[in-house]
């Protein structure tokens, strides 16, 4: 008898779970449903409002004019090889979120019982960042994708239609843009901080060479992902928090100050 994977890793959980006494399940929903609050908060501010309104003007003059379909065909016909076909085919499912997102899912859990080492809380930080920028730049990339109405290279082209299509923004790239600027925002390393940035346009580059997504739309799914991940950096350096708390079975608030 064959025994599912999903029966498996549920049993490791549970089992896990009843050996570490320190974990506390509603702690961390708590402080989680804080931080994607402030996060949020910090999404949707002025600066941010403008600043994805600026790349929007941008991706639309390559979208409603030839400059999107000419900088595909230059790609398709001048630089795509066999060999970025072969380099395409190892990392696009970077940017697959069936795939990815369990992964992460499991790796940010898991690292709760390992955060008082080194590696653990690196690991735990990376993760919860990650997963957070997923929360906050989905809603605002699955809008996008439907409201401009762009599709494919092979369907109907880059212009926007409103609600015809729903390829106007790169999920893959977003998808696997988030992990790389997740790990850029943590270090101050400036080599370290450049090769993740570089590593986040990996996934939008396999799009143009796959000829799935045109420019505009790469960049704006990466630009959606840059915009998120610096939220969570704004809410990981936001020196106030205000938690709600369970206090003696009483709902109260407790504020934390980082210094």
């Amino acid at each position: 008898m064959k025994i599912s994977k999903r029966i498996i890793f549920f049993f490791l959980l549970i089992s896990a779970l009843s050996l570490n006494a320190e974990f506390n399940i509603q702690n961390l929903a708590i402080n989680t449903t804080n931080d994607v609050l402030n996060d949020y908060l910090n999404f949707y501010s002025k600066e941010n409002i403008f600043r994805l309104a600026s790349v929007i003007g941008v991706a639309g003059v390559f979208a409603n004019t030839s400059l999107d379909g000419n900088s595909q065909d230059y790609f398709q016909e001048n630089i795509r090889k066999k060999s970025t076909d072969d380099f395409s085919k190892l990392i696009r499912d970077c940017g697959s979120g069936k795939i990815t997102i369990p992964i992460y899912l499991a790796v940010t859990f898991g690292s709760e019982f390992a955060k008082e080492t080194y590696f653990g809380s690196i690991i735990n930080k990376w993760g919860k960042r990650t997963l957070r920028s997923y929360l906050v730049g989905v809603p605002v990339l699955l809008t996008f994708q439907r409201v401009l109405g762009g599709s494919r290279p092979y369907e109907f082209g880059s212009f926007w239609h409103l609600y015809n299509d729903d390829n106007a923004v790169s999920g893959h790239c977003f998808m696997g843009a988030i992990p790389f600027l997740s790990a850029a925002k943590m270090t101050d390393n400036i080599y370290l901080k450049s090769c993740f940035y570089f590593a986040s346009t990996l996934t939008g580059l396999t799009r143009i060479n796959d000829n799935k997504h045109f420019i505009s739309q790469v960049i704006l799914g990466w630009w959606i992902a840059y915009i998120s991940s610096d939220a969570i950096d704004k809410t990981e350096f936001n020196k106030l928090h205000i938690i709600p708390s369970l206090i003696r079975e009483n709902i109260g608030l407790s504020l934390n100050l980082n210094f």
